[in-house]
């Protein structure tokens, strides 16, 4: 029996194939399409290669952990803003009770009770008090909830983000001048691609890609991206300049090999601080009574001056405080203009608007020890933070992370320069 197969039969298969082919075209990773792979200096590696080298995870700046993209800024809509003030204001009153956890329902009624106070006492006036139920119903109805306020930072405030500097090597190159640091666009995932290939003489005339951290298929080291305030507040740290150039790329290179890899407030911006000094900090404090003759016991008294002021060299400013209630030798030892202004000078030495703020008014009598408390607390890095201090205590914060490298960095220079000694 003969099997024929009517023509427009055949048509619909031949159309349907056509389709197929079309999607799977449009259907492919868009890494595939993107010009960067085209490049003609690309030769480092073939693109199923680069498909394979690009991680499925978004990298982060090395030295201050944010991302290289613009945020998403929540809703600006009345009552979105209610419903994340009284959210901000719920975790911050869990936060202080040491509890993270967002959830209620095992709340005795007293505690929910004083929970509510608390929010209803740091709400702005005329606000109203979402119930719980309201507010996580309400949460869910807004897409952008969990975005930054909106209030605080805007898109123009995080375009710092997209600056891109990338510390590489070319590691086919031998001797210590195989090190870059260069601008690089953020393309996917682990993926940079250089932005100028004449900025720096070292960087390899072959190669536009580069990938940070996961890299596991080349042969060629990591890439590590910064964000150039970022490298620039480290440069800082390390050298007392703003100046890159001087930045000493194969040290640096090596210190981030070994270690590896909250605010989006740039933590480079200059602050106008005078403006924000409170008039009562302008003048030296009070001097107090004499209540020596008063206190029974004190330890402290026993200790030498200096083992005093070593000891206090190494609290926080909440138990400095706490020690100066507890013992009067430490709180005539700590009253003197000088030990607060010598505080400010080492326990503050990101705060450069402060100490050009002291050298302007040098010659005026400042409330060192008022100036030194207001601004520690102002500048302290917590959550639901507000105001202009932001991008001082996002600063504060990372300038932690550049002392911590600048210790491996200057420990990394020593050995080398060891190391030559003996092989010299």
């Amino acid at each position: 029996m003969a099997f024929s197969v009517h023509p427009s039969i055949i048509l619909c298969i031949l159309c349907i194939l056509l389709i197929c082919t079309q999607l799977t075209q449009l259907h492919r990773p868009q890494l595939l399409a993107n010009p960067a792979l085209d490049h003609p200096h690309n030769t480092s590696a073939s693109t199923t290669a680069q498909l394979d080298m690009t991680a499925d995870f978004t990298a982060y700046c090395a030295i201050c952990a944010a991302q290289f993209s613009l945020g998403c800024i929540g809703a600006g809509l009345p009552r979105a803003l209610r419903i994340r003030r009284a959210r901000v204001a719920r975790r911050r009153y869990w936060k202080a009770k040491d509890c993270n956890c967002d959830n209620t329902e095992d709340e005795e009624e007293e505690d929910r009770a004083e929970r509510k106070r608390y929010v209803a006492s740091v709400l702005p006036e005329g606000d109203e008090l979402l119930d719980d139920t309201d507010d996580a119903d309400s949460v869910q109805g807004y897409n952008y909830d969990h975005g930054y306020d909106p209030n605080l930072i805007g898109l123009r405030d995080m375009r710092w983000m997209t600056a891109v500097y990338g510390l590489g090597i070319d590691h086919r190159r031998p001797g210590p001048r195989r090190y870059f640091i260069a601008t690089f666009t953020h393309e996917d995932g682990n993926w940079f691609c250089v932005h100028n290939p004449d900025e720096d003489p070292e960087l390899p005339e072959d190669m536009s890609d580069f990938f940070s951290y996961g890299v596991s298929d080349l042969d060629d080291p990591p890439m590590f991206p910064f964000h150039r305030d970022c490298l620039e507040l480290l440069t800082r740290a390390v050298l007392g300049t703003v100046d890159t150039n001087l930045i000493q790329k194969d040290i640096l290179y090596k210190v981030m090999e070994k270690i590896g890899s909250w605010t989006v407030t740039c933590p480079n911006t200059t602050l106008n601080l005078e403006p924000l000094i409170p008039e009562n900090l302008t003048s030296t404090p009070k001097s107090i009574p004499d209540l020596s003759t008063k206190v029974i016991s004190d330890p402290f008294k026993s200790l030498p001056y200096e083992m005093i002021h070593n000891i206090l060299d190494y609290l926080p400013a909440g138990p400095l405080m706490a020690v100066r209630e507890a013992s009067w030798t430490v709180r005539t030892h700590t009253q003197s203009s000088r030990f607060w202004k010598r505080r400010i000078d080492t326990h503050m030495p990101w705060f450069w608007e402060l100490h050009e703020y002291i050298s302007k008014n040098k010659d005026q009598e400042l409330n060192y020890q008022g100036l030194y408390l207001f601004l520690e607390k102002e500048t302290r890095p917590s959550y639901g933070m507000t105001g202009p201090f932001m991008g001082v205590a996002n600063r504060r914060r990372v300038w932690g992370v550049c002392m911590d490298l600048r210790e491996r960095y200057e420990r990394l220079i020593q050995e080398e320069a060891a190391e030559m000694k003996t092989t010299a």
